[in-house]
């Protein structure tokens, strides 16, 4: 049977209880709630509303959908929110975006707390930060960690989201934290020792260098396999080669350390 996911949005409608009434947007063919929701796999919430974001049970959905697997909340400010959210042990997957405008929004990694079966984490737009004594005992176990827009500031490192990590996903549009010093320490030493699949993506103006010695750091992901380079970064590395060394270019590009690399314009560089 067809597998399809509802979206709802916040503060439409109220029952008796005082909770949010979910609202169903998709197109179905019955009207029997009871049979819809055991298919329901995906739940988002799209329009951000920071009343309902801190009065409403997340937890809810977990009780209503026994299938439950993946959740997209859109929020205007941080997601402070989850502090107070029950155990949702269903969630494999959680999408976060806010749509703050001054580089304020925090997550912390407590907000992962109601999510121990967490494998798959989307933040978009956040300040990522973290707490030593609400975070002591947290367990993480992602696997992949996609980062759109996202920056943090000292002592904060990406490895705070567990050494699982298999595949990470960096991506900035018009945003400078990528051309920060705090960036390029990552590069430095990346301290994630089960990576596999890297990719960073400057969609900014302003280039991105990868200079041979930052170009180093792939010796610091012993498991890595493949590198992708996309958007306006270059390469020290691979322009210093002439058009009479394509095929040495090629053969870097391919081939460094035993990592795969696909960079977006090495062919014109």
């Amino acid at each position: 049977m067809e597998k399809f996911p509802l979206f709802f949005q916040q503060g439409q409608k109220r029952n008796s209880e005082g909770q949010m009434k979910l609202l169903q947007e998709a197109s179905l063919n019955t009207r029997d709630d009871k049979n819809v929701k055991k298919y329901v796999e995906s739940v988002s919430i799209v329009t951000p509303n920071i009343q309902h974001e801190w009065n409403f049970r997340f937890d809810t959905f977990a009780h209503e959908f026994d299938n439950i697997r993946h959740l997209t909340v859109k929020t205007e400010g941080s997601s402070n929110f989850f502090k107070y959210t029950n155990v949702m042990p269903q969630i494999e997957s959680l999408e976060l975006i806010t749509d703050a405008a001054d580089e304020r929004a925090i997550f912390n990694l407590n907000h992962c707390k109601p999510f121990p079966a967490l494998k798959h984490l989307t933040i978009n737009g956040f300040l990522l930060d973290f707490d030593e004594e609400d975070t002591e005992g947290l367990n993480l176990q992602v696997k992949i960690l996609d980062l759109i827009n996202c920056s943090w500031n000292y002592p904060f490192q990406l490895k705070s989201f567990g050494s699982e990590i298999i595949t990470l996903r960096l991506t900035y549009h018009n945003h400078q934290f990528i051309l920060s010093e705090r960036f390029r320490e990552f590069l430095h030493n990346p301290n994630l020792p089960q990576l596999q699949y890297l990719t960073i993506s400057n969609q900014n103006n302003l280039k991105l260098h990868i200079t041979y010695r930052i170009m180093n750091f792939l010796r610091n992901i012993p498991a890595l396999k493949r590198l992708y380079l996309l958007g306006n970064i270059y390469n020290e590395t691979i322009n210093n080669f002439t058009i009479h060394d394509m095929e040495n270019k090629i053969r870097y590009i391919m081939n460094v350390n035993d990592v795969k690399i696909f960079y977006s314009s090495f062919v014109d560089a």
